[in-house]
């Protein structure tokens, strides 16, 4: 009976490892594309639904109310404010505004439109881990900056960066439309910008601009 040589099981052995290399590495290779695919999945998802909640509020954006023609002061409790900040280098800006976008959460909650809303990103007081929070006030009691319920919405936010935009196009870091400078108008555009982070830890940017539509329109160029 014939046997192998020491020759042709070495050669064997060798094409053994190399195809075993090759199907490991084309396995590890799709495991890979596949955990990417998985995170910008995630990332796409938090980012579109955090998104399409900040444009439904800030589309519905209520400013300063005056009648026309009336000498009587504004409403105090309307506004929009807009302010910048950081959290250990990246970006955390937060906003607050009257909208007519309250949600409701219970049975027993009140059933209005017209709310205060903010949005902002700081550390979770249990786990310390920076989070996105939303803020809803119903019924504007002139402090747009506290009261109301809070929501945690996404802990997988790293960074938020708003612009505020006037009707001659410039853009600002911060908005109030309570100062002389904004003339008690909403901004005419926001752009905002938020980082996701994944499970693997890869981030990922998304941008929109959202128009207020109450919000004075653009100059012309």
């Amino acid at each position: 009976m014939k046997g192998f040589t020491l020759l042709e099981v070495l050669v064997s052995l060798g094409i053994l490892v190399i195809v075993t290399g090759a199907l490991h590495a084309a396995y590890t290779g799709n495991l890979e594309v596949i955990e990417i695919a998985r995170d910008q999945e995630i990332s796409y998802q938090t980012a579109r639904v955090v998104m399409d909640l900040m444009e439904r509020d800030l589309s519905s954006a209520v400013g300063v109310v005056r009648q026309e023609g009336s000498e009587a002061e504004p409403d105090p409790r309307l506004g929009f404010l807009g302010e910048s900040a950081e959290h250990q280098g990246l970006s955390a800006d937060r906003m607050s505004f009257t909208c007519t976008t309250h949600l409701v959460w219970t049975r027993a909650g009140a059933r209005t439109d017209l709310c205060e809303v903010g949005y902002a990103l700081e550390p979770d007081g249990e786990s310390g881990a920076l989070t996105l929070f939303r803020r809803d006030q119903v019924l504007p009691d002139g402090d747009l900056e506290a009261g109301g319920e809070v929501v945690a919405l996404s802990r997988d936010v790293t960074s938020l960066e708003l612009r505020f935009f006037d009707r001659e196009g410039t853009g600002h870091e911060a908005w109030d439309s309570a100062s002389r400078q904004a003339q008690e108008r909403l901004p005419a555009r926001v752009r905002i910008r938020l980082t996701v982070r994944g499970v693997s830890g890869r981030e990922a940017a998304f941008t929109t601009e959202v128009h207020p539509a109450l919000a004075a329109p653009a100059e012309a160029p």
